[in-house]
């Protein structure tokens, strides 16, 4: 269960060590990508989070790694501001930390669709169902945090 409120900086570095009140702290804050629109109406978009003990933060993503809790945990809610998004899990991979998935931005139609099957080739579990929708790629670090991040892949559903 990931429930934290989500931040949105103007780069990407403020928030890795600021909470949402804007104190400074280790652990930072869950935060959308400076270049992202906060009302997830972008085709792609990216949630930062670090992993951390204890179920806080985006410590439960690697979770997904096994079988059988990626199979149990296809959906989840986004909320924002006053509307809520459904979500479908379509995926869990490793992936180097510096893709140049991070880097995408603009996209024309059928785009999403080379992100799902980059990520599909590196997929550690993959449930695939995407039909289109706009995507959220939630991005933590894994246990070699130079080199990996551990992403959840999942849909935004109206």
């Amino acid at each position: 269960m990931i429930n934290q409120p989500i931040v949105q900086g103007e780069d990407n570095d403020y928030y890795l060590r600021h909470n949402y009140r804007g104190e400074y702290s280790v652990a930072g804050s869950v935060f959308l990508d400076y270049q992202n629109n906060n009302d997830f109406s972008d085709d792609f978009s990216i949630v930062y989070g670090h992993r951390m003990a204890g179920h806080l933060m985006f410590g439960d993503i690697k979770l997904f790694a096994d079988t059988n809790y990626f199979k149990k945990h296809a959906h989840g809610k986004l909320k924002v501001k006053d509307r809520s998004f459904n979500l479908s899990v379509v995926g869990f991979a490793t992936i180097d930390a510096g893709s140049d998935l991070y880097r995408l931005r603009e996209f024309q139609d059928g785009k999403n669709t080379e992100i799902v099957e980059r990520l599909k080739s590196l997929s550690i579990n993959w449930r695939g169902g995407y039909d289109g929708e706009r995507l959220l790629l939630l991005s933590t670090c894994n246990e070699n945090a130079k080199k990996y991040r551990d992403v959840l892949l999942v849909a935004i559903l109206e």
